[in-house]
């Protein structure tokens, strides 16, 4: 047998199933065939039906009578077993004897169905041998329908395929045989793609359930490592009173250990639960009295003044004879982590800087301005004039502060069920209730005067800007947020195009933006081949040592009429049109090639984009490319942002669970900002999170941000992954960093983005600069 026949009968051969497994899955082909069950039944029926009262007149009348009633009974009952199955709660298993009972129901219907071409063909016209026919025709199909159960597939398409050949060989013509062979092909053909179907169910349902436990043991382990972190005990006796108080608990409930004995645990708990959030200790109260078990119940509590949140466990206590003797319990304060929680969910749809709504809170705005029925608003996309000179001239931290102030501006320039928004950058957009074109055309007026004035800053400092709006009406100028917003900037782009300084409505046959588009759609498709792109890399530095541990993959586009591209307007473009995928293949390619000429073995970190996650083909390619570059595995770091788990599934964790088995680390990119959660860290154990740059770039002189900053750190520590902190920019940021244990950093501190042709040069420079060993290098002087 070749190769090509081996290929094609491996993928119908029956596939292995694991023994503790086979009761699961047979759970899930009797489901599959119950879902089938009405379709099966009143699919059946019109076909035994047609048959009736085709041969009612040339047929034996009391076999047609017989196998109409037995038929539908036969059916009947299977469709209302359907309906009770899919009512019931499914088990977790099926024995082998229930399930051959369901699928020797489906075989009764074969056999009674097979009477039916040895019965009728003998006086069948012409066409009613083609009825014949077609009918068994369909019933032979239906063993692809039924594959995932495929005992019952073959008990349904055997007996039919049998009694139709023998009745139409044993005709007495030459057409009789011809439909007999067709009949013989089609059957093998339905049997082979069933083969098939079912080969794939079993593997995808093995896979699920494979997939499911795994997850539940992660979930086991977080668990496990909560509780341990949990430090002081307590206890009660039969009566529920506490007793044995430690020292640690009396010292954390700012209460003498005498006083705490002999007290009721519920009614002191509730005493000092804050008026709150009381689901923790509500679910607490409904546990002590059934003398159940709980876990990591959480609720806060009024301790020294202030409001703590506890975490606590306990679990009951019954001597030989069963009787209840109490609990004994282990709690921790948690308050650091639950405030670090809120603050993480805050930045998720608030901008860091201003605390404004961010993009993804503010689309939920208009989402919610839209569900309103007969809801009228306008909204101004708004981008401030000579903001960048600002920045440039006098410093990020200038920029920062006017960004604050900007935002304070326009919330007091909007009404009390208006929002305002910073969507990034320099740019803000302003959701107005109710609003008309004139109501809008005088809010953007008023924000035009309010924002022009000057700001008075600190240390003497003097700023000016202006600001520039595009404005759209709803619902005229779209029925989704995506696409007024689209329209928005269409019209922002409009009005800076026209002289900055005021506002334009939307028009529909403002197209700019859209030509723009275009244009770089169609240089992109022949970048590749042209070779216009270019990889520059930016180092990823141990501060303990000075040395290059990884160099982050940087992508550049030098157009031959535009010249340097920036990545911020051709990437969203790529991304939006597909060619990501493309553009990326080169990308990690060529960066696996590079990485295995430089002189020592750093790691090569490559960007992926959400785009390129969801190509069915990524896996083979992050093979293919380490097979051709020779570059090990763990020498390529891939970095996800977090946008791939909005969409998040199955499939999304089973290709990172893939990914990470061939041997490269995983990094979560920008951690901290947009959709950002804890639980993602809970859903798939990254190798190392980045603090998006945001955060850093207010060290060290913002304290909330440094709050952030320990947070994500200790909580990446306590989890085993590295923490690496983006935009480092100065000394001062790396020594703080450094002191917080951060022990990857990037950033122009260090280096800024290097072409391919400069790295060896620059990995040669910093050997020479290293001095002997227990000496500091010269830039970590810095640092101290």
């Amino acid at each position: 047998m070749d190769s090509n026949s081996s290929s094609i009968f491996g993928t119908i051969s029956p596939p292995r199933i694991p023994d503790q497994r086979r009761g699961r899955l047979r759970v899930e082909q009797v489901d599959t065939l119950a879902k089938l069950g009405g379709v099966i039944a009143c699919v059946g029926v019109l076909a035994a039906l047609s048959v009736v009262a085709s041969f009612w007149h040339n047929g034996s009348r009391a076999y047609l009578m017989t196998f109409l009633v037995i038929f539908v009974a036969i059916y009947a009952a299977g469709f209302r077993r359907s309906i009770r199955w899919r009512k019931q709660v499914k088990p977790l298993e099926l024995s082998r004897r229930a399930y051959v009972v369901r699928c020797l129901h489906v075989g009764f219907i074969g056999l009674l169905w097979s009477t039916m071409p040895a019965m009728l063909m003998p006086v069948a016209t012409g066409n009613q041998r083609l009825l014949i026919v077609y009918v068994s025709s369909g019933l032979i199909a239906s063993a692809v329908a039924i594959a995932p159960t495929m005992l019952a597939a073959l008990l349904i398409a055997a007996p039919v395929t049998t009694a139709t050949l023998i009745s139409l060989v044993t005709t007495s013509d030459n057409d009789g045989i011809l439909l007999g062979s067709v009949v013989l092909v089609y059957s093998s053909l339905v049997l082979v793609t069933a083969a098939h179907s079912y080969r794939s169910f079993v593997l995808r349902a093995v896979s699920n359930m494979e997939l499911h436990e795994q997850k539940e043991v992660v979930g086991l382990l977080l668990r496990e490592f909560e509780q341990n972190s949990s430090d002081w005990l307590w206890q009660t006796d039969g009566e529920g009173r506490l007793h044995d108080t430690s020292a640690r608990m009396a010292q954390v409930a700012g209460v003498p250990a005498a006083e705490l004995d002999g007290r009721p645990f519920l009614e002191w708990l509730e005493a000092i639960t804050g008026s709150g959030e009381r689901a923790g200790f509500e679910a607490l109260v409904r546990d002590v009295h059934r003398q159940a078990p709980f876990r990591d119940l959480v609720t806060p509590v009024q301790t020294h003044d202030r409001t703590a949140w506890w975490s606590l466990t306990g679990k009951p206590v019954f001597d030989g004879l069963g009787m209840f003797n109490g609990y004994r319990g282990v709690a921790s304060d948690v308050t650091s982590n639950m405030e670090a929680q809120a603050q993480v969910a805050h930045l998720a749809s608030h901008d860091v800087l201003t605390d404004l709504p961010n993009r993804a809170l503010f689309q939920n705005a208009i989402k919610a301005a839209m569900a309103e029925p007969g809801s009228r608003f306008a909204l101004l996309w708004l981008d401030l004039d000579r903001f960048k000179a600002v920045n440039d001239t006098l410093g990020h931290a200038v920029g920062d502060a006017l960004l604050v102030e900007v935002g304070k501006r326009l919330r007091a320039c909007i009404g009390a069920q208006d929002a305002v928004a910073r969507l990034g950058g320099d740019e803000f957009a302003i959701l107005q209730i109710g609003g008309d074109a004139n109501a809008a055309a005088a809010l953007a007026r008023r924000v035009g005067e309010r924002v022009g004035e000057p700001f008075h800053l600190e240390n003497g400092v003097r700023a000016s800007v202006g600001v520039t709006a595009g404005i759209i009406l709803a619902p005229e100028d779209g029925d989704n947020p995506e696409e007024l917003l689209k329209n928005a900037d269409l019209a922002l782009y409009r009005a800076k195009h026209d002289g900055r300084g005021g506002w334009r409505f939307y028009d529909p046959e403002m197209d700019a933006v859209a030509k723009e588009r275009s244009l770089l759609q169609s240089g992109l498709r022949d970048a590749i081949e042209r070779e216009e792109f270019q990889l520059a890399f930016q180092p990823i530095v141990d501060p303990s040592n000075g040395r290059v541990v990884t160099f982050e993959a940087l992508l550049r586009w030098t157009h031959p009429q535009r010249g340097s591209v920036s990545p911020a307007v051709f990437i969203p473009v790529a991304e939006e049109t597909g060619m990501i995928v493309p553009i990326g293949e080169w990308v990690l390619r060529s960066a696996c090639q590079e990485a295995m000429r430089w002189p020592v073995p750093a790691q090569v970190a490559v960007n992926l984009s959400p785009v390129q996650f969801r190509d069915p083909r990524l896996l083979d390619l992050v093979r293919s490319a380490l097979a051709e570059s020779g570059l090990p595995p763990a020498r390529l770091e891939l970095e996800l942002t977090e946008t791939i788990f909005l969409d998040a599934s199955d499939a999304t964790l089973a290709c990172l669970h893939q990914l990470r088995e061939t041997g490269v680390s995983i990094a979560l990119d920008d951690f901290g900002t947009g959709y950002s959660s804890l639980s993602y860290l809970r859903s798939f154990p990254f190798d190392k999170v980045k603090i998006d740059q945001s955060f850093v770039s207010s060290l060290p002189g913002d304290e909330s941000c440094l709050a952030i900053v320990r947070a994500i750190l200790g909580m990446a520590n306590s989890l085993g992954m590295r923490a690496v902190a983006e935009g480092v920019e100065h000394a001062g940021q790396a020594a703080l960093l450094r002191a917080q244990g951060c022990s990857r950093m990037q950033g122009y501190f260090f280096s800024k983005p290097l072409p391919a042709s400069e790295v060896e040069r620059y990995l040669q420079e910093q050997a020479t600069d290293m001095l002997l060993p227990g000496e500091p290098v010269a830039k970590l002087e810095q640092l101290r």
